[in-house]
């Protein structure tokens, strides 16, 4: 965190990064994945509201998903709906790491799940869902995801650097801003700042650049006025420079 220690504005680092990619002729493509939807909450509205006119996708948990989510999305073209596992359930053990879809459940299971959350929400959702899922906690056992393709996805959709081997296409997330192993909130602007502008400089050297996004992962419901606040200026600043653009899920589909 050395943009940190050095006391540098991290949202001057931001605005350096933007204008070094444009500088250079090329676009930074962003994708932005909020998780754990279920109702039409408050905090759902508050990010509708923030988002208006920005492409977004909403990670919808299909077992508690209500009428309510369904009518609050159809007013919102921009929106579009993933599979978030069926019922954010963990079924680990104590001593390993939350998920719903782990080596210790049967194939046979997680496909019944997989195939009734999917449909509750193409039933929901008709218009706005597409064909990517999104595991709860990021996680899914590597046993599991052929299912995904048996089932007609097109794409898995976790967080961090994509799975080896993994034939089905992978669309992740990247820019995590709630701090989940210390306090459970935001991480604050100067650490996601930095995490966004290192993905920014090293993907702007990469070869790779034109066939990649980076992903915003967020989440409505632990959102406090800072995460706010931050998220606000972060669309500020991102869509009205020329060398950003903020991109629909299925048009990262398209891409090989």
């Amino acid at each position: 965190m050395r943009w940190i220690e050095a006391n540098v504005d991290p949202w001057s680092r931001l605005q350096a990064e933007l204008d070094a990619w444009a500088e250079a002729s090329i676009e930074a493509t962003l994708w932005w994945r909020d998780d754990d939807a279920f109702d039409d909450t408050s905090a759902l509205r508050t990010l509708l509201a923030l988002t208006d006119g920005l492409p977004v996708s909403l990670a919808v948990v299909p077992e508690p998903a209500v009428d309510r989510l369904a009518e609050r999305l159809s007013h919102h073209s921009d929106i579009t709906v993933l599979q978030h596992g069926f019922a954010h359930r963990n079924h680990a053990p104590a001593e390993e790491k939350k998920t719903e879809y782990g080596r210790h459940r049967l194939g046979s299971e997680v496909s019944v799940e997989i195939m009734r959350g999917k449909d509750r929400l193409r039933y929901l959702f008709p218009k706005s869902i597409r064909s990517i899922f999104v595991p709860p906690w990021n996680r899914m056992d590597d046993r599991h995801i052929p299912l995904l393709s048996a089932h007609g996805f097109e794409a898995l959709s976790t967080f961090g650097p994509a799975k080896p081997n993994i034939e089905l296409q992978q669309i992740n997330t990247h820019i995590d801003i709630i701090d989940w192993r210390g306090t459970r909130g935001f991480v604050g602007e100067a650490v996601a700042l930095v995490i966004l502008c290192d993905h920014l400089s090293k993907w702007r050297d990469s070869e790779d650049h034109t066939n990649r996004a980076i992903g915003l992962m967020t989440h409505h419901l632990d959102h406090d006025k800072e995460t706010w606040r931050f998220l606000e200026r972060l669309i500020e600043v991102t869509s009205h420079h020329p060398a950003c653009n903020w991109i629909a899920v299925e048009l990262l589909l398209e891409r090989t």
